[in-house]
């Protein structure tokens, strides 16, 4: 069983791991010992479908899109992942890229946890077409709570002249987006 460190020496620990892209090849060896020596390992079915790649003998749990929305969800999250000696809170992406993560994260001691992060969908595609991550202004409709202020945000820096990484909540979310794109350019 793999188990993380803290200033009190080896602990029992939630790794919260992001796969990434969703390659499995991408992911570290860290991570790949993490996930096949886990006794319980919870996620997304998105999430979840990169463990097919490896040897699992874990309790694995798919979650729901409304086991994130609200804190009975999240403490439920919470007190699952309590449970076990080797817990696994797998997430898409990078847990620390605009991720529901960050509430379960604040729901926890930073002693019972561990980040195993992974390259978001944002930094690769900045690799792919050479564009510096420095340049990049992130935004995210993710966890918005009012996605007119994502979009007000987007529109106002693209009107700046900035870079724009933005993480969308949706197919609606895109063409609304997409739309007031348009209407900037021909203001």
């Amino acid at each position: 069983m793999v188990k993380g460190y803290s200033w009190i020496g080896w602990v029992k620990v939630i790794f919260i791991i992001g796969t990434g892209i969703g390659d499995s090849g991408d992911l570290g060896k860290r991570v790949v010992e993490v996930l096949e020596s886990a006794d319980f390992i919870m996620g997304f079915k998105h999430s979840l479908s990169i463990l097919r790649s490896f040897t699992i003998g874990a309790k694995i749990l798919e979650l729901d899109i409304h086991d994130v929305l609200d804190e009975e969800g999240i403490s439920g999250i919470v007190s699952e992942l309590r449970k076990y000696e080797s817990a696994v809170l797998l997430v898409s992406g990078n847990p620390l890229l605009f991720s529901y993560a960050k509430k379960v994260m604040d729901s926890l001691d930073t002693s019972e946890y561990e980040v195993l992060p992974a390259v978001s969908s944002v930094v690769y595609l900045a690799s792919k077409v050479g564009v510096d991550i420095n340049d990049i202004c992130m935004v995210s409709g993710h966890n918005a709570p009012d996605i007119r202020y994502s979009h007000a945000r987007v529109l106002s820096l693209l009107h700046e002249g900035c870079i724009i990484g933005y993480f969308v909540k949706g197919v609606d979310d895109y063409y609304m987006l997409l739309g007031g794109c348009l209407i900037l350019m021909l203001l």
